[in-house]
């Protein structure tokens, strides 16, 4: 018995002194394809050409495709070339630089 409630105690302070989640890659490039999908979905309200609009649906949707497949750069890219088609830059609004490990 006070084996298993020293084994809690353990387990309790372990779990309390982990250092805070930091964001990883992942999250960062799908809170990337959310913001530009965002600016994207404000861009197209504007008057646009019907072909254009047409253009702009289809990557539109291959690009809300690619994210939701864990392919977020390509993902971007079509977000990307979609604004292009309106005329404007994507947003980039990283906050942290994401380091890889070799």
């Amino acid at each position: 018995m006070k084996t298993a409630m020293g084994l809690a105690a353990m387990v309790l302070l372990v779990s309390a002194s982990r250092p805070p989640v930091i964001q990883t890659e992942r999250n960062v490039r799908q809170e990337r394809c959310d913001l530009l999908l965002d600016q994207l979905d404000k861009a197209s309200r504007s008057s646009v050409t019907y072909q254009d609009a047409k253009s702009v649906d289809r990557l539109r949707k291959r690009a809300i495709y690619l994210c939701n497949r864990n392919k977020e750069s390509q993902g971007v890219r079509a977000f990307a070339k979609a604004l292009a088609i309106l005329g404007l830059r994507p947003v980039d609004t990283t906050k942290q630089q994401i380091t890889r490990k070799p």
